[in-house]
């Protein structure tokens, strides 16, 4: 039977795998390294082999180790078919099934080029790293023994159970569970999708964080199989985005731009967001989010515009409701008409509007588009109504003021200034049918001849150039909408005007020349919402509350006509009770509990006898 020997310069051998062992001992700490006992110890490594021999390798001594390579440094377990000394420096190649080991981590590749000082090994084909639960390919990487950190330079896939992750160059670390990619990166999770120039993914938290021409793309189904009812795709692009989905919380940041579509059996959904920054968080039943800068909004039912935005989405018993608030300047269309203010607010229901509150400052403007002209109203606050069959009331009120534009065969007659307590607006699939005036009217008519060329209402701007355009919003480069369902078709807007329906005044006009057919009836002591001022603490009397914005509509109504309205204001206020929304109906606006007390006693009789006190404050 041969014998392993090991050959050196010298010409002297040594059998057996121990003297391998023994003498790669003596001389792997030359002079050069031996700056005390402790540096010593740490580097000391064992080798063995099956066979080594002595060489030299362009002029530089070398050692070759054939067979059953086995390196052992500290807690570092290194195996190969065969290995290279380097005898005047500090280095090993290892060749053939490589395979290190370190506290938990395998690394496998064809070569490692291993330093036995800094105890890093660069690994060149077929690299794969694992600890157990992850799994990182790449066609090569530095190994970091010391800190568990593997670099890859040259592309590197990681795969887990919840996500794939790829990209150009990345550092893992993988006692701290931490990845750092860089170029083309693509994140590939359960229901999440993630692309950017660059990532940090934290495995154990499924937190990340990209920067660089970012995209997000997040899918929910509702069911499995053929029972699934609702998808939701939402793509959100931008410069930087913070996600963490265990918690539904996402950040996005700079150039942001919102994609969503909700799809069911019936019909389809889309929004659209632009803005400078966005953040949402998500639980089973609700969705919050706000937007910050420059925000546009764009759905098929309405747009806006804004400096800020908040909305909150709740799930409850198979309907969504949603509320949205916008704040600084902001400006909104529905159809024909375009609506400003302090702050706007609406309130929808599975994606249709119900309500729309503008506070302070209104403005209410819609486009004749026979005459070219824009009908006008101002006032304090706005109602707006949303009713089945496209009907909508837009009720503004106190000290409303408005302008409306005649025409007669078509052609242009004159117009009606108007002031009152309240001004109405009554719409159909966005045509004007009729103007309602309620309460110390006030108006005057100009004839087409002596028709002002500058009259516009105090703080009327009407600005279409700003109202965010679909296409527009699409054509954002990030945007990748191919694979996306569409929203549906818009219905055709491009019906021909009608002249509103002119309706019998009950009250004589004021003493001021009228239209031959004036468009305007005078209501007297009609209810209007809007009426308790939420702004101050105080308390109220609440006769009912209802789930339903109809019903507690209807129950208003009914109040409001049995009792003085001028003394007990009626008006709906909306809250949050046991994660579903509550529509109230109260009755007056006290400053302490027992002036509404003793209010609740004299309306015995006009109120329901389980009428209760409710407390007012401004984050109502």
């Amino acid at each position: 039977m041969s014998t392993n020997r090991l050959n050196y310069p010298g010409g002297r051998g040594i059998g057996s795998v121990a003297s391998v062992i023994l003498l790669f001992q003596m001389i792997s700490a030359p002079t050069a390294f031996a700056q005390d006992e402790g540096d010593r110890e740490a580097k000391r490594v064992e080798l063995s082999a099956s066979f080594a021999t002595g060489r030299e390798i362009d002029g530089e001594p070398v050692r070759m180790l054939i067979g059953d390579v086995r390196l052992n440094q500290d807690l570092t377990v290194l195996l190969a078919d065969r290995a290279t000394q380097y005898t005047n420096r500090n280095e090993i190649l290892f060749e053939g099934n490589v395979l290190i080991f370190e506290r938990g981590d395998t690394l496998r590749s064809d070569a490692v080029l291993y330093d036995r000082v800094t105890k890093v090994g660069r690994a060149t084909g077929n690299v794969r790293l694992t600890d157990g639960e992850v799994r990182v390919t790449a066609p090569s990487a530095t190994y970091y023994t010391s800190e568990k950190r593997t670099t890859f330079n040259d592309g590197v896939s990681l795969v887990d159970s919840a996500s794939v992750l790829t990209s150009r160059t990345g550092t893992y670390w993988s006692e701290r569970k931490r990845a750092e990619f860089a170029g083309s990166v693509v994140l590939d999770g359960d229901d999440t999708d993630v692309r950017a120039d660059s990532l940090t993914y934290l495995r154990e938290t499924e937190v990340s964080i990209a920067s660089g021409n970012v995209y997000v793309e997040s899918y929910e189904t509702d069911g499995t199989g053929p029972d699934i009812d609702t998808t939701s795709v939402t793509i959100v692009v931008g410069d930087w985005a913070f996600t963490d989905d265990p918690a539904g919380v996402r950040r996005i940041r700079e150039n942001v731009l919102l994609f969503q579509v909700r799809h069911d059996s019936t019909e389809t959904d889309t929004l659209l967001i632009s803005s400078d920054a966005l953040e949402s968080t998500r639980t089973d039943s609700t969705e919050s989010m706000s937007a910050a800068g420059s925000v546009l909004i764009w759905n098929p039912e309405t747009s806006a515009v804004g400096d800020s935005v908040s909305s909150r989405s709740d799930n409850l018993l198979s309907v969504r409701r949603e509320t949205i608030e916008i704040f600084g300047n902001p400006i909104a269309w529905f159809g024909t008409s375009q609506v400003s203010g302090d702050s706007l607010i609406i309130d929808s229901t599975d994606g249709s509007i119900d309500t729309l509150r503008v506070q302070e400052n209104t403005i209410l403007a819609d486009r004749d588009s026979v005459l070219d002209r824009i009908h006008q109203v101002s006032g304090r606050n706005l109602l707006g109504l949303f009713f089945e069959g496209g009907r909508r009331e837009m009720i503004v009120g106190p000290n409303a003021e408005s302008i409306y534009y005649l025409r007669k065969d078509n052609r242009p007659d004159g117009a009606v200034r108007t002031s009152a307590d309240r001004i109405v607006f009554e719409l159909q699939d966005d045509d004007l049918k009729r103007i309602r005036v309620e309460d110390g009217v006030e108006g005057t008519y100009y004839p087409e001849e002596l028709l002002p060329a500058d009259m516009e209402l105090a703080g009327f701007r009407w600005v279409p150039e700003r109202r965010p355009d679909r296409e527009a919003l699409l054509a954002n480069p990030r945007l990748q909408v191919e694979d996306i369902p569409t929203a549906s078709s818009l219905a055709d807007r491009n019906r021909t005007p009608t002249v509103p329906e002119i309706v019998p005044a009950v009250d004589e006009p004021p003493a001021t020349d009228v239209a031959p057919e004036p468009p305007i009836s005078v209501v007297k002591s009609q209810w209007v919402p809007g009426t308790i001022d939420t702004s101050r603490r105080g308390y109220t009397i609440v006769v009912a509350s209802r789930s339903s914005v109809k019903e507690a509509l209807d129950i208003a109504r009914s109040t409001a006509s049995g009792i003085d309205l001028s003394e007990y204001p009626v008006d709906i206020l909306k809250a949050l009770v046991d994660s579903r929304f509550a529509y109230r109906v109260c009755v007056g606006a006290f400053a302490n509990r027992s002036a509404a007390n003793q209010a609740l006693r004299r309306l015995s009789g006009a109120v329901p006898a389980d009428s209760w006190i409710l407390a007012i404050s401004p984050d109502m």
